[in-house]
């Protein structure tokens, strides 16, 4: 991938402005914009000139020559540095520990809750957080997660339907609209959640293990966040537990 550091860039609205710029004239699977880092990513062997980038984008903005992986230079090695200290898994590590409070203390308060319960508050709150940060910037997300998630990328829409199908689950979790007590139907987010997100942790184990330089959609476009083990730990977990209430 070739990197090229941008100027002029304070919003997302700028982000989509230079994709939707470039996109049409590049593909919208070969270019790739970040915010924190302001930098543009052009997959490719054959990149266009750097003028011809500038004169396709909107004035305000300007991309500047490439740091490019091979280069070698001593400003590509600070850009890297600097790259990998902008990201932050804070703000997924925040949301894993609200979440894991939610689900000791909501419980606590009502005195009598089992451990599978406990387990869909945690997937139902996890559902309905990491679906509201999509909801965001709805469009942003869906160019992260067709980069990668291999539903995204065989299924026209499916980028579209999947926050709301995570928002779904959500409320189906913490309100337990399917109680195994009394719906023949309380195996069936069960398997959606194993289907989804199996799914989605083939695509992050392939993308992770060719070493592609890609923003994890999991939390839309807000954050930004790159594609690690990290994310396939994330996944994992919701997959071993969609799997335990599955089959219990």
């Amino acid at each position: 991938m070739n990197i090229y550091p941008i100027s002029g860039m304070t919003c997302m609205t700028c982000v989509n402005d230079i994709y939707n710029a470039l996109s049409p004239r590049l593909g919208k699977d070969q270019v790739q914009v970040s915010l924190m880092p302001p930098v543009l990513g052009l997959l490719g062997k054959e990149p266009p000139s750097l003028a011809d980038l500038n004169a396709w984008i909107p004035s305000k903005f300007t991309i500047h020559p490439p740091l490019g992986e091979n280069s070698g230079d001593s400003s590509a090695q600070s850009f890297e540095r600097e790259e990998e200290k902008s990201t932050s898994f804070w703000p997924l590590i925040l949301i894993a520990l609200f979440l894991l409070t939610f689900t000791v203390v909501l419980p606590a308060l009502k005195w009598e809750k089992d451990g599978m319960e406990l387990m869909g508050y945690f997937m139902g709150g996890f559902f309905v957080v990491f679906s509201f940060f999509k909801f965001l910037n709805l469009a942003g997300f869906v160019r992260s997660f067709k980069m990668y998630d291999p539903m995204a990328l065989s299924i026209p829409g499916w980028a579209w339907i999947y926050p709301f199908v995570e928002l779904g689950l959500g409320i189906t979790y913490l309100f337990d609209l399917f109680p195994a007590e009394t719906s023949s139907l309380s195996w069936l987010p069960h398997a959606l959640t194993l289907l989804v997100m199996g799914t989605g942790l083939v695509g992050v184990i392939q993308s992770v293990m060719n070493k592609k330089k890609i923003i994890c959609a999991c939390l839309g476009t807000v954050f930004n966040l790159p594609m690690t083990k990290v994310t396939i730990i994330e996944d994992s977990i919701m997959v071993v537990m969609a799997a335990v209430m599955l089959w219990f």
